[in-house]
């Protein structure tokens, strides 16, 4: 066994302390790493826990806005539907008649008939006055007559009874003559008067009366002929209420669903960096140790060696040899990991970001996430994956169209 010389010492000692430096700058650059790590987990938790907690405030806020937006409202037009179907008769009856009575006159004509029925009426009075004058001279003519008669028979009997003497007398007397040809009955019987005396005043009058109430309760009578189309729109209005109702709910329902899924992203995210932070600290501590391991090792090589013990400077070259292997292994290996996590985190926005986010078009995440999703089994998209465990709700909604919506530049 040959002895070591004194260039081999202190090369020895050169390298020992050249491991010492390097493992504090590795040490430092841990713990550097370290802190710096656990401090961006405790950032990168609060930003996620910030974050859904936006997100799910934001959620709250629009279904809020929505539902104030929509129900209310509806509610208020079902309302004054309601009141202005039940004030029908005032909102479209009166209306009506008013224009009825403007374009045609209607209350003109009425007064018209009126002072007509009053003409009517007196002239029918006369009429009646012209028969009952007309019966009592036909019954007077009808009495003359006779008596003409008997005294033409009279005559006659004197003639008859005439001397020769005062026969050129009696017949100068012309007996034909006496008769009264009064014609009452054609006044009695003329149809155009009988027409006239029977001109039905009392009936045109009701008929008249009749109808001038019948205008006066157009409006009533068009809220009852109204009635089944005024059912018609209440039920369809109130169906449409129940449709915008059922669809606020149905919006609350998703809002709850996505806001609770947040919360679950949010702990989840939480935990798992909660574990990493745990991981990197057990790895640090165990890294920790095996540097002081070594260094202690190290420590009493070195003092072996310088103290001369036994063949303590053989095995410290060895020991020494393969540990200056190893650790070019390690440090190579370590810093390609490192080299490798900079080019992926430094050209992830390049290779994935800008691959996926193909503003305006969103191609890529289109094909991704919309139904059917590659992704995804049962031909579903991502938003039948999120809202799978609500019932009755399908979203038919692009992923292009709310990404443009979301980004509108």
């Amino acid at each position: 066994m040959t002895g070591l010389t004194n260039f081999d010492m202190v090369t020895i000692f050169i390298f020992s302390q050249t491991c010492n430096i390097c493992r504090s700058v590795l040490i430092s650059g841990m713990a550097v790493s370290n802190e710096q790590a656990r401090a961006a987990a405790s950032v990168g938790r609060d930003l996620v826990s910030c974050a859904c907690s936006d997100i799910a405030s934001w959620f709250a806020a629009a279904a809020r806005d929505l539902h104030h937006s929509l129900v209310p409202p509806v509610d208020l037009v079902l309302h004054a539907y309601k009141q202005d179907l039940k004030n029908v008769e005032a909102l479209l009856g009166g209306p009506i008649q008013q224009a009825i009575s403007s374009e045609s006159g209607i209350d003109l004509v009425f007064d018209s008939l009126l002072d007509i029925i009053t003409e009517s009426e007196d002239l029918s009075s006369k009429i009646s006055s012209l028969r009952d004058v007309t019966i009592k001279a036909g019954t007077l003519a009808s009495v003359a007559s006779d008596r003409i008669k008997d005294l033409g028979r009279q005559l006659e009997n004197l003639k008859k009874h005439c001397n020769l003497k005062d026969a050129p007398l009696c017949d100068t007397i012309n007996t034909y003559s006496l008769e009264l040809k009064m014609k009452f009955n054609l006044i009695l019987h003329q149809e155009q008067l009988l027409e006239m005396r029977s001109l039905g005043v009392e009936n045109l009058t009701q008929a008249i009366s009749t109808a001038r109430q019948e205008f006066k309760s157009l409006p009533s009578a068009i809220m009852a002929q109204t009635t089944h189309v005024r059912e018609d729109i209440l039920r369809d209005v109130e169906i449409r209420r129940q449709a915008v109702h059922s669809s606020a709910k149905i919006l609350s329902d998703i809002v709850r669903h996505l806001t609770s899924g947040l919360h679950a992203i949010a702990r989840q995210l939480e935990s798992g960096l909660d574990r990493v932070q745990r991981y990197e600290f057990a790895r640090w501590i165990f890294m920790l140790a095996c540097l002081i391991t070594l260094g202690f090792v190290m420590l009493l090589i070195l003092m072996a060696m310088l103290c001369g013990c036994g063949n303590a400077k053989n095995h410290g070259r060895r020991t020494l040899k393969v540990s200056a292997v190893w650790l070019c292994f390690t440090s190579l290996l370590l810093w390609g990991i490192v080299s490798a996590v900079f080019l992926i985190s430094g050209h992830a926005e390049v290779y994935v970001c800008h691959a996926l986010w193909d503003s305006p078009q969103y191609n890529t995440l289109t094909a991704l996430l919309d139904r059917p999703s590659p992704l995804l089994g049962n031909n579903e998209g991502i938003f039948d994956a999120m809202f799978r465990e609500l019932e009755n709700i399908t979203i038919d909604v692009s992923v292009k169209d709310m990404l443009r919506q979301v980004n509108p530049f």
